[in-house]
């Protein structure tokens, strides 16, 4: 079996090198890096994961906490965060199917059990009770979409209110005044956060409490939403739902119901996910930066590991995406 010894001969590098490859890849320049991993390849050459975690009394493993990878906002934030620890050498183990605060502490044991380094674990509906905690189980956790104002140092998040300003100014300024809303699920923190940002929004425009209707993230539950609104309200002529998915079921039921978009209804969407810009029609939407979200999960992980010391993480801002589901209202 090939050593690294053998790898660091036959790239002409010294075994602390190619050590610094496996391990601290960014303090090894990219051509160096290239060949070593060159040499790795031809020679089948396996680290010894059992050695380095004894020798760093780590195991180079980070855990990931989602509630799904098949949604696309998950996915992305997924792909991003494995993409970032590819390039530095570190493992991941994804845990799905974390839908409430008892999940994510069943699959915080279960990720402890393989001695994992930290955690990035989506906490959205999670109480400060709980990440207390959860945080005693992990001390090295990054937490995703976390509303508590307690842990700031390793909470990462999307500014909610920033982008459902982005939205609703956009409506205004096109002449809309009788807007709905299909919001996220209630006991979601997100949802909590963009409706608390619409009424603010609202009130600001004196245009009174804005009408809503529940959903749960779906495109199903968009349809129903938007139905719902429009038949209780059909005065509106544009409707903001809290994602894509909704966004593209109240599309749906807008062509059932032969309302053209954006000529009778403009909709605006949240995520700017796979399916906006493919949407009929092109979906108009808050676009989140996942993939940044997702990088600097990753590295905010690895700071934790260090034991570096680390400040409170600011908002990453979101950007409208305006394609043709929006447009001036038929009476402006």
């Amino acid at each position: 079996m090939n050593t690294i010894r053998d790898v660091a001969r036959l790239a002409g590098v010294s075994v602390a090198t190619v050590s610094r490859v496996l391990n601290e890849p960014d303090k090894v320049a990219p051509k160096t890096q290239a060949r070593v991993r060159e040499v790795m390849t031809e020679l089948n050459f396996i680290p010894n994961l059992n050695a380095r975690s004894l020798a760093t009394s780590r195991s180079g493993v980070i855990g990931i906490l989602v509630n799904n990878v098949s949604g696309g906002y998950y996915a992305r934030i997924v792909d991003s965060i494995e993409a970032e620890a590819r390039r530095r050498n570190v493992f991941t183990l994804i845990n799905c199917g974390n839908h409430d605060s008892d999940d994510v502490m069943q699959a915080a044991l279960r990720l402890a059990s393989r001695q994992c380094d930290a955690i990035i674990a989506s906490v959205p509906f999670m109480d400060d009770e709980v990440l207390a905690r959860f945080l005693a189980m992990q001390p090295n956790a990054v937490l995703l979409n976390c509303i508590s104002s307690l842990y700031r140092q390793r909470s990462l998040a999307v500014d909610n209110r920033y982008g459902v300003h982005l939205a609703l100014d956009h409506l205004y300024q096109l002449g809309h005044r009788h807007i709905g809303l299909v919001i996220g699920p209630l006991a979601n923190s997100e949802s909590q956060l963009r409706l608390a940002a619409c009424r603010e929004w609202f009130a600001k425009q004196g245009l009174g409490d804005p009408v809503l209707a529940e959903g749960d993230f779906s495109c199903a539950s968009g349809i129903l939403a938007a139905a719902q609104l429009l038949s209780a309200s059909p005065e509106l002529t544009a409707l903001f739902c809290f994602n894509d998915h909704m966004a593209i079921g109240a599309l749906h039921h807008a062509r059932q119901a032969n309302l053209v978009v954006p000529g009778q209804l403009s909709v605006v969407g949240f995520d700017d996910n796979e399916l906006a810009a493919y949407s009929e029609p092109g979906l108009t939407t808050v676009a989140q930066p996942l993939e940044a979200l997702g990088e600097q999960a990753l590295m905010l992980a690895q700071q934790l590991i260090a034991g570096e010391e680390v400040g409170e993480q600011p908002q990453l801002l979101p950007e409208l995406i305006i394609r043709q589901s929006t447009a001036k209202p038929a009476n402006a």
